[in-house]
This record gives C-alpha cells, structure tokens and sequence, in this order.
C-alpha cells in the first residue's frame, strides 16, 4: 500500500531483487522483473540477456515482462517492446493500446477499440488473436486467453492439458500460465483450469483402471503427436509405444515423488507409474515415454543405423557440457534433461532448448549465437526422433560425413565418459556395460579367435561373432563376465 515493490522467490540474476522506490504495477518475467514508477519511468531488474532489462526513457501506464523480451503501453497509448525479437515478438505494430502482455517468442495486447492482436511466433495459433471485443490479455508460453467485454472468457492456441478450455461463467480478470489457466470471476472466487500437477487446480482426474489409462495415452498423447506420420513413417513414439514391452500403472511406486517415474526392468518389459493427479499431463507423459525411448532395448528393432541416432542425442548434449551427473543444481543430470528436452520438443515446447544452453554456461550476450543453438539443436532433435543420424554426428565423428570413416577412438571415449551417468549401469571402475541396449554393442566384435576387437560395421562389415556384449574392453587381458540384467533401475 506504500507503492513499495517486493519480490519473492528464485533470485537468480538479481531477478527477485526489486529496487527501492514507488511503483504502481510490476511484472515478473522468465529471468527478469519490470515494472511502472509512480513517475510513469520503467524500471527492470535481473537478467539482462537480449537487454530484456534495457527498459526505454519516455512516460509509460503499463509494462509486461515475458520470456526474453518485454513490452510497455505509453502514456500516448502506442506500445513499445525490448529484448529479444529472434521470431518478431518485439514488433509491435502501430496503434493506440490500453493492454499489452509480453509471452514466450510472441506478445498480444488490447486496441483502445477493444479488438485483440497478436504478434510473433504462433506455433499452435497462439498469436491467432479470435475476432469480438475484449478488455484485457494475457500471452503466456503456448496459449493465450482474454476476458471479453461481455465478461466471458476465451482461449486459444495450445489446449493440451485443457488449459485454454475456459469455463462459463463471468469474470474481470485471467492469467495464462504455462500449462493452466486462472481467472477473478466478478463474484471475487478464483476459478482455475488446464494441467494439475504440482497442486495447480484440477481438470477433473478421477482414478482409473490401468489399461484405460493406456488406452487414453495411445489415443491423446501418442497418437496425437503422432498425426502428421504416416503408418510406415519412423517417429520415436511409435518406436517406443509398440516396441519394447511398455506397462501403465495407476499410482505410485516406491514412494515416488512427483507426477511419474519409469521403472526399467531390462528387454523384456518396462513399466510408467502415473499418480492420479498426473494422468493427463502430457508433458510428464511423454518425458516418462522418452526415457524408455533413451535408455531401453532394441529401441528401433534392430535398426542399427537408427540406434546410432537414437544415442546421438546423448553424444550431442554431452558435448555442449549438460552434465553427466548431477551437479546439485535443480537442472539435473542429462539423463534427465535428455527425456525433458524430447518430450518438450514434441510438445512443441521450444523455449526448453534455452534452458539447455542456459546451464551449459553459455553466454546469451549474442543473439546470433544462440539463434544458431536453436537451429542446430532442432536439427539435431528432428533427425533424431525419426530414425535419422543427425548432421552434427557425422561432423563430429567422421572424417568425410559417412558412417564408414567414424572415429571409433573419439566416440568410444566420449561414450566410456558418458557412462558415468547414474542411468547407464556400469561395471566397478566407471566401465561401459556393453549390454545389447548400448551402442558399443554395435562396434566391439569377437573374431574367429576369440579376439576382442572394435570394427566398425559401415567400413568391416558385420562382427564374426554375435552378441559380443557379455563382454567389457576396459584391457587387454579383461575377462568374461556376467553381462546379466542385475537390479531394476527407477527413474524419475
């Protein structure tokens, strides 16, 4: 009531460290804060990277804080954004404007004659503002909703987790979160909507049998992101959804904590625990699918050249400095991150893949920089998900950009390194457990002799014996040993 500023929470960059001084209204953003002085000068606080806190002199009524940018109405009603603008979320367009609402790549605002607009990136039509009168906005990461003036409110863009199936009724006022929804209705009561993990307000889950909540993943989540493959088109979901042995389990599993946890039992069957309240997050969904897809058995069905790919994401994420184990931070390790950024990306979700560089201790100081992450991450992803090798391995690891000149030396290294993450078991000593789920089953062969030997198939041909992953190469005089599944390992 002292027109102070306070903030509360994660710190990071300064983000929470609100400045001395009257202020009349305040945004928080990803990594930064903004907000309007009783002077109507705008002030902004914490990360700076793409100068989302370079907030411009003039007069302004109102500022909004999204991802990496932020934008402002002025006192003469023309709306002016800064920051980042790598997909045009920073064009603002001409006109007089009573709101605006800075999202993730993308921004909308209200026209003092009330129509509603929005520019930037409009994966899922979120930027695809419906016709009619509004009040008020607000964008978010993949949806946006508005408050008409007749008080309704509507959604569009993403509706994944229902969060931009707005309820009837009347309200004043809404936010769009990520993946939810909330609104003031004019009685004074908060109704909310959309995804309820994490105690966010229900969509209704009620408990159901196992194989119906199987049968609700295969028709809304996998066959749904599935829609634009054909039937004989490689995608990783079908490869993981009707490959291995993949079990749904209603409840919880050795006191898990969270929405899910994957329980992997070997080649022969793999389990998903979902907690009541999660059974149709499709976020957690998928990233529980793609950590079978990362981590189970003849993934592709034998496919050698497409389990190449599948462990080219790894190799990738390895290289930029995600870390192999757990550093203490809440990032995780990559066995995490790796299903994460899979089942962000098939989302749709792409602002997950700055987050990846954020903790590689990369700098965002330059936008061609991180422009051309984005660009070779996708890549990378794209290719991975359908059964192909990625370009960056071949540049990696090759030395004409064919399969056939791979360096076995630089990729068995980086893969012996690699195996120090908690979910590749390993032998005592950090030694590569060659079982028949990981790549150097590919490469290490037992020839006629009994000889341990790397071959490279593209270049040698087949091994002269199959199945050599009973056992390990840490030294020549190395001794056979029990490559046997011994111990289940359960996986956030």
């Amino acid at each position: 009531t002292d027109n102070t500023a306070v903030c509360w929470g994660n710190n990071d960059d300064g983000r929470a460290d609100a400045p001395g001084g009257a202020f009349t209204t305040v945004s928080a953003g990803k990594g930064h804060s903004c907000g309007v002085r009783t002077d109507n000068t705008v002030a902004c606080w914490g990360s700076n990277d793409d100068g989302r806190a370079d907030a411009p002199g003039g007069a302004f009524t109102a500022v909004s804080a999204g991802l990496w940018h932020s934008c402002g109405v002025r006192t003469d009603n023309t709306v002016t954004c800064w920051g980042d603008n790598v997909s045009g979320e920073a064009d603002a367009p001409g006109g007089a404007f009573n709101v605006v609402s800075a999202g993730s790549w993308y921004s909308c605002g209200v026209r003092t004659d009330n129509t509603a607009v929005c520019w930037g990136n409009n994966d899922d039509g979120r930027a695809d503002a419906p016709g009619g009168a509004f009040t008020t906005v607000s964008a978010s990461s993949r949806h946006s909703c508005g408050v008409r003036t007749d008080n309704i409110v509507t959604c569009w863009g993403s509706n994944d987790d229902g969060q931009a199936d707005a309820p009837g009724g009347a309200f004043t006022a809404v936010s769009a979160g990520n993946r939810h929804s909330c609104g003031v209705r004019t009685d004074n009561t908060v109704a909310c909507w959309g995804n309820h993990s994490a105690g966010r307000p229900s969509f209704g889950a009620v408990p159901v049998k196992s194989s119906a909540l199987k049968g609700w993943i295969e028709e809304n989540v996998v066959n749904y992101y599935m829609r634009n493959f054909g039937p004989d088109q490689p995608h990783w979901l079908r490869e993981s959804w009707y490959g291995v042995p993949l079990e749904l389990f209603d409840g919880t599993y050795n006191a898990m904590s969270g929405c899910g946890q994957y329980h992997r039992g070997g080649s022969n069957r793999s389990t998903i625990y979902l907690t009541t309240e999660c059974h149709r997050a499709h976020r957690t969904i998928l990233h529980e699918i793609a950590h079978h897809f990362t981590l189970n058995a003849r993934t592709w069905d034998g496919d050698r050249e497409k389990d190449l790919a599948r462990w080219s994401l790894w190799l990738y994420l390895y290289d930029l400095g995600v870390p192999i184990v757990s550093p203490g931070q809440s990032h995780g390790h990559i066995g995490e991150i790796i299903a994460e950024l899979m089942g962000q990306y098939t989302l749709g979700q792409y602002e997950y893949i700055d987050h990846v560089y954020s903790i590689t201790g990369s700098s965002y100081a330059n936008l061609d920089t991180r422009a051309v992450f984005h660009m070779d991450t996708l890549a990378v992803l794209n290719s991975v998900s359908t059964g192909e090798v990625p370009q960056w391995f071949f540049d990696t690891y090759t030395t004409d950009s064919t399969l056939a000149t791979i360096d076995l030396d630089k990729l068995i290294a980086d893969l012996r390194e690699l195996s120090r993450n908690p979910y590749l078991p390993t032998f005592p000593g950090d030694e590569l457990l060659l079982e028949a789920e990981y790549i150097a089953d590919m490469f290490l062969c037992i020839n006629a002799e009994g000889e341990r030997v790397w071959q490279n198939p593209w270049a040698d041909g087949e091994c002269d014996t199959r199945r050599p992953s009973a056992y390990t190469l840490p030294a020549a005089s190395a001794e056979q040993v029990d490559a046997s599944w011994r111990d289940p390992l359960h996986i956030q």
